[in-house]
């Protein structure tokens, strides 16, 4: 789900002919996630060395950002488990939890040269091989700003170099917001079919 913070634009302004939250969170309205998020990363090395990830840091900049001012929630649908290195980041603790390689049911994890091993020496990152990491996050009682910082270094080496991505931001406390559920219509315009207003942490993710 993306939330829009006020004076990002309306849903009406977004088309896309089969997910609009891509747009919607591109569109540099800052636009985010609602309750609960996904961060895809893609490392890899652009020399001919391998590196090591030696850490993946989170730091919450700020707790106090605004509710936002409408949310769109499309209705779901399924698809490929992606074979990623999985992080779970709960910002209302906040927490930081490594997940491993998502697993594919009883079939086990799919193909993938994403490292298995802990952040460190041991997590290598070879040349034209990717790391594929996914963040997910959950906000139930703030609106925060974060970012990303990582540390890597190539094997051997004594000092780490970083990489900060973000900030980002996670809402999860709305405040006489507007929800929008439904799906882009043969045209890429959003189909509204339920519509509502909603204050507080949300019910369906967060107790």
């Amino acid at each position: 789900m993306v939330a829009m913070p006020p004076g990002g634009g309306r849903i009406q302004d977004f088309h896309a002919t089969t997910d609009v939250r891509p747009s919607i969170v591109s569109s540099g309205s800052n636009a985010d996630s609602w309750a609960v998020g996904s961060l895809y990363m893609d490392l890899s090395t652009a020399g001919s060395a391998p590196i090591e990830i030696v850490d993946v840091k989170p730091h919450v900049l700020r707790r106090d950002l605004g509710a936002p001012a409408w949310i769109y929630q499309p209705f779901p649908g399924c698809g490929p488990i992606p074979p990623d290195r999985i992080f779970k980041f709960n910002l209302d603790k906040p927490s930081w939890t490594d997940e491993g390689v998502n697993t594919n049911g009883p079939m086990g994890p799919p193909a993938s040269d994403v490292p298995t091993a802990a952040l460190g020496p041991n997590f290598v990152i070879e040349p034209n091989t990717h790391a594929r990491i996914r963040v997910s996050t959950l906000a139930c009682h703030g609106n925060y700003e974060w970012n990303l910082d990582i540390v890597y270094a190539k094997p051997g080496a004594t000092d780490f170099e970083h990489y900060v991505v973000g900030p980002f931001a996670s809402y999860g406390l709305a405040n006489n917001t507007t929800l929008y559920e439904g799906r882009p219509d043969d045209n890429g315009v959003v189909q509204v079919d339920r519509q509502s207003v909603i204050s507080g942490s949300p019910k369906y993710f967060c107790s």
